[in-house]
């Protein structure tokens, strides 16, 4: 289940939000349907949104259908969910990370996914705003005034922006790059969140190179981790300098539940997976088809009514073999699973 949410109208506060639960099968095989819309008094996640997925996932087994992920956004109300599934991997002894994700497969509640872009585009922000030490007396060294998307490194860009931004930073271009200038520590920031994406991506690795990288990338962010972990979160304001530690508690959190997840998809949904349903950025495609529906009538109650409408329009261009395009805020991809592609190995 992936959920996110939209606000009746952005360029006006306090006019309602509408949250919307997508059911997203991992194999292509079967259709994405909305399980769920809701109203709200703005797009904040409370203790109502977080017990959502789990009611649908109930219902969901009463019919044979096994939800296993509950995908969010950066929301920091979810960090409850990322907290109870860390805090059950942290209990496994074992640093193995194969043997982890059959640990994780034991796990008795939904796995908490966070979107990928999400991510990056939040690591995207604290690499430009502040000074990031690799460990003690070690300042990354990104010179950022010097590359040549300036859009892509300028710190007022809003958190607005277009989610893929951030893969104009984090991405095989300027992985290649960072090696021939010789700028290591560029490279070693970048490396695991660009392998990561590269697993989500690729057209042509088989399964057991995209659990290697995920291994590679996992314990990257953890050796990078603690080497930096006795250094501040974030900068104070009575901070004289701007050095912060590698990630945020929640950052590291986050990421690693989410490496996991993904490694728990391949490891046991591999068949005819679509790895871009492992995150939020489908239902943005639901709010695209909801606005042109809407005809900027921006209350709460027409949404959600366009939102099901969407749905009923949708299923009748499938049932045709016809497709209607909607532009999202995002164009992300993600690689579908195909036996005689999936085929290089590292």
């Amino acid at each position: 289940v992936a959920s996110d949410a939209a606000s009746c109208d952005p360029q006006k506060t306090n006019t309602g939000a509408i949250f919307c639960y997508n059911l997203q099968p991992l194999s292509q095989e079967y259709s994405t349907s909305i399980a769920h819309v809701s109203q709200a008094k703005n797009g904040r996640v409370t203790e109502k949104e977080i017990e959502t997925p789990k009611t649908i996932a109930s219902q969901a087994e009463k019919q044979n259908i096994k939800i296993i992920y509950t995908c969010t956004d950066g929301d920091p109300k979810t960090n409850i969910l990322h907290k109870n599934f860390i805090d059950y991997l942290s209990k496994f002894p074992e640093k193995d990370f194969s043997s982890l994700i059959q640990y994780a497969n034991q796990y008795k509640e939904l796995i908490p996914v966070s979107d990928w872009l999400h991510i990056l585009k939040n690591i995207r922000s604290r690499l430009i705003r502040h000074l990031i030490y690799l460990s003690e007396n070690h300042e990354l060294n990104i010179k950022k005034s010097e590359k040549g998307d300036h859009f892509a490194y300028n710190k007022k860009v809003a958190y607005s922006m277009r989610d893929d931004l951030a893969l104009h930073i984090f991405n095989t271009i300027n992985l290649d790059m960072s090696l021939d200038k010789k700028d290591y520590d560029e490279f070693i920031f970048i490396l695991p969140f660009v392998l990561t994406t590269v697993v989500i991506q690729s057209n042509t690795l088989s399964v057991k190179a995209r659990l290697d990288l995920l291994e590679l990338s996992y314990q990257l962010i953890d050796v990078l981790s603690e080497r930096s972990c006795h250094l501040p979160q974030s900068p104070t304001k009575r901070s004289k300098d701007m050095h912060a530690r590698y990630l945020t508690n929640s950052q590291l959190m986050r990421i690693k539940n989410t490496l996991v997840a993904f490694g728990h998809a391949l490891t046991f949904h591999s068949d005819g997976i679509c790895l871009s349903r492992l995150g939020t950025h489908l239902v943005e495609f639901i709010f695209a088809r909801m606005r042109k529906m809407s005809y900027n009538n921006n209350k709460s109650d027409v949404l959600a009514k366009c939102i099901i409408k969407s749905e009923v329009v949708k299923g009748i261009l499938q049932k045709y073999g016809l497709t209607e395009e909607y532009k999202g805020r995002v164009d992300f991809g993600g690689s579908r699973h195909d036996q005689e592609k999936w085929t290089t190995n590292i």
